[in-house]
């Protein structure tokens, strides 16, 4: 099924965008978390039930991969989420990808890699997969389990862990996985340029940085500097640069208040903690990330495009070395909750929805 819907958005600043709509691709798609622009060009998604899409830059399904994932814990906001592409894809065939595993007494968050092989009518099984990184710190709870992915210049793994949504003073202990960026090598070791190497503890030398809530956007800019945003509570919605031995301040700082209205910290500044590059209250749900510099979507360029679940839109912010600023929205309460973006190597940029089924969308620039 293909349709072009027509955008005229406000932004809540009060600019006009125009220009942009959305064309239908697909509105077919199993339950997915992530999509990725594979080396080749084409969109692969994790359907969040334990298989993987590959589709073409049409939205069409080309191989459906289902994955050896006994462990696989679909509940809530888990399941299969992110995938990513080792950086020497094209020699080593070697995919990433985070899920939730366990069950409602105890899950966390395990990465894996595997080689994929097609099969016939269109499937196809994973045939090796290495378990490079298995969360020890573990909850009761199916959500907030961050799980991005990010591969940094030196070819090292940053990936998020969320604080599992009951368990946030752990977020600030150095010895826990919990509420973190870590930082690992392709094979799952530490890299000994790693902030806290020298630490006793092997948990605090896979640290990154610490402090953070549930981290859903995480990219490394062409710059090599790290950008990760993530969900604050009732408000305070946040994105940062992302540097070694950081502290993000959750829940010690934040300017979010618990659901029911409740506040979760005095704190809006504290000493030795990061205050946000960007802080969005009320809370927009941010969920995908890229980074533009193409001229394709002239309205895109030398911004961060970030999709939100809440008010089904997507955001975006100028980057003039680490400052955001002229923030722009566009498909004002499409239909769509916007789950995840990607963008291929000419500059056309495709939407994933959180639904299911879910959808596929291309944003048009029509000047």
């Amino acid at each position: 099924m293909a349709a072009l819907l027509c955008c005229l958005t406000i932004n809540t600043a009060g600019a006009l965008e125009t220009g942009l709509s959305l064309s239908l691709l697909n509105d077919q798609v199993p339950k997915s978390y992530a999509m990725t622009v594979s080396p080749s060009q084409e969109l692969w998604l994790t359907h969040r039930s334990g298989s993987v899409g590959q589709y073409d830059s049409a939205g069409n399904l080309q191989h459906t991969y289902q994955l050896n994932l006994p462990d696989l814990y679909y509940a809530g906001q888990g399941g299969l989420l992110d995938l990513a592409f080792h950086p020497n894809y094209d020699q080593n065939d070697w995919l990433y990808l985070s899920y939730s595993y366990g069950d409602a007494s105890l899950n966390g968050l395990k990465i894996v890699r595997v080689k994929l092989s097609k099969g016939e009518n269109k499937t196809g099984k994973s045939v090796a997969l290495e378990t490079i990184f298995e969360q020890q710190n573990l909850r009761d709870t199916a959500a907030h389990y961050g799980a991005r992915m990010a591969f940094m210049p030196d070819g090292s793994l940053l990936v998020t862990t969320g604080d599992g949504f009951n368990y946030r003073e752990q977020a600030q202990m150095h010895n826990s996985q919990i509420g973190k960026t870590l930082r690992l090598t392709d094979t799952g070791g530490i890299p000994n340029d790693n902030p806290f190497f020298n630490a006793e503890s092997e948990i605090q030398k896979q640290v990154y940085s610490l402090g953070h809530r549930n981290p859903q956007g995480l990219i490394v800019l062409p710059n090599g500097k790290v950008v990760g945003h993530e969900h604050g509570p009732a408000g305070g919605d946040e994105i940062n640069f992302i540097k070694p031995g950081n502290n993000y301040g959750w829940p010690v700082v934040t300017d979010g208040k618990d659901y029911i209205g409740g506040l979760i910290s005095p704190f809006k500044e504290y000493p030795g903690m990061q205050t946000p590059n960007y802080n969005w209250t009320p809370s927009i749900a941010p969920a995908g990330l890229i980074y533009y510099e193409q001229s394709k979507i002239a309205q895109f360029q030398n911004r961060l495009v970030v999709t939100s679940l809440k008010y089904k839109q997507l955001h975006s912010v100028l980057v003039n070395g680490e400052k955001l600023s002229d923030e722009k929205v566009y498909f004002e309460n499409s239909k769509y909750r916007m789950r995840d973006i990607a963008q291929t190597n000419d500059g056309r940029v495709f939407v994933l929805s959180d639904s299911e089924p879910g959808h596929i969308l291309e944003i048009i620039d029509r000047p």
